[in-house]
């Protein structure tokens, strides 16, 4: 039950990120698609990377 609640919960959460990635107007076109190749090459670890730049950036 644990595994499956994990992988649910990280993919819930990397496709929260890729979809704020795709929306913010911080990134160029081709900066969002190398963001979303991030965020799904290194599975919850891109995602928190690109989540905390987003954060960070839309904050100032």
């Amino acid at each position: 039950m644990f595994p499956i609640a994990f992988v649910a919960s990280a993919i819930l959460f990397q496709l929260f990120v890729t979809f704020r990635v795709f929306r913010t107007d911080l990134y160029e076109s081709e900066q969002k698609r190398g963001q979303a190749f991030l965020i799904w090459l290194i599975p919850v670890i891109g995602a928190a990377i690109a989540f905390w730049v987003l954060h960070d950036a839309e904050q100032v």
